[in-house]
């Protein structure tokens, strides 16, 4: 899962948060560049998907996809 949200990322020109010896296994942090983050977690979610918003200062700046498989 993290290899293909990399993959993703790097396709569509977004760059991740931490540096590469930062990341964690569990979860990617990538900067939105031009994405409207609320519209994206929206429109994921009317899909049945969910991710999160960046934290504090990286609040729409960022978003969070987790590699730890399925919650509900």
């Amino acid at each position: 899962m993290l290899r293909t949200t990399e993959a993703w990322a790097t396709r569509h020109g977004l760059a991740y948060q931490p540096a590469p010896e930062l990341r964690s296994p569990t979860i990617s942090c990538i900067q939105a560049g031009d994405l409207d983050v609320t519209g994206l977690i929206a429109g994921l979610k009317e899909k049945g998907h969910e991710i999160g918003n960046g934290y504090g200062d990286l609040k729409d700046k960022t978003f969070r996809i987790g590699h730890m498989g399925d919650h509900t």
